[in-house]
């Protein structure tokens, strides 16, 4: 079950490369053996990753050393905070039979912010948290759930929100969660397919412009909408249009 850096590119296009690729290279090691294996699933996934680690740009706290939990500050991708953690993080590898170093001493705390243990440590939270059964559910306040699971509260939520809304179009799901329609065909006329498609891949989508309308098309579409604050509904209709060719 792959992640490529390109599709992480598209949820987070200021992603360091090196974060990129550690996640690319661990996820499909471990997606199937603690099944975020599915659309909803790693588009959930991938969203809080995004924003808990600043748009895959760290992977350690920022100001941790200063935080009233250090040295036991935020490291890894969801951010693992506390030497209890730390120690259930240990722990957690052993239950599962992944060979670590004790995570909970001095010695070996940072190489949480380390891969493949900076993805692992956010796998750990995932399942220990059981989010995969709250992403199954698709309703649209999943990703309130979750960011309460992972967070405590709403911090970031907006933030989260559109960090999902990429995802989503990123492992072909129709559209943000709010339900919108999603019609087999585009508004025509005086916006064609190919013109759609080719304003799309200027502003960095990754869709192919062939003039065919397919669910990537539309994914793509509802995506931009929903991150200009327009209707998402998957149409290419005047508003939308004025936007995407200005």
């Amino acid at each position: 079950m792959a992640i490529t850096v390109a599709q992480l590119k598209t949820i987070s296009p200021r992603g360091k490369d090196d974060i990129l690729k550690g996640i690319a290279d661990t996820f499909p090691l471990y997606a199937d053996k603690f099944g975020i294996n599915t659309p909803l699933r790693k588009a959930h996934f991938f969203a809080q990753l995004a924003h808990e680690s600043d748009g895959y740009v760290t992977t350690k706290e920022y100001g941790g050393s200063k935080s009233r939990y250090a040295p036991w500050y935020g490291r890894g991708l969801i951010q693992t905070t506390w030497e209890d953690n730390y120690a259930a993080f240990t722990a957690w590898c052993k239950k599962h039979g992944i060979e670590s170093p004790n995570f909970a001493t001095t010695t070996n705390r940072d190489k949480v912010a380390l891969f493949p243990w900076a993805l692992l440590s956010a796998i750990c939270y995932w399942d220990e948290h059981g989010l995969n059964k709250i992403a199954d559910e698709d309703e649209a306040d999943d990703i309130v759930e979750i960011t309460k699971k992972i967070n405590g509260g709403k911090n970031g939520l907006e933030d989260r929100k559109t960090y999902y809304a990429r995802a989503r179009g990123v492992f072909g799901l129709s559209g943000p969660q709010e339900g919108a329609a999603t019609p087999a065909k585009p508004a025509t006329g005086a916006y064609p397919v190919l013109k759609v498609q080719e304003a799309l891949v200027k502003l960095g989508y990754k869709i192919t412009a062939d003039g065919d309308w397919g669910p990537r098309t539309q994914a793509a579409v509802t995506v931009f909408q929903k991150l200009n604050g327009l209707k998402p509904d998957g149409v290419v209709g005047p508003e939308t249009a004025k936007v995407l060719f200005k």
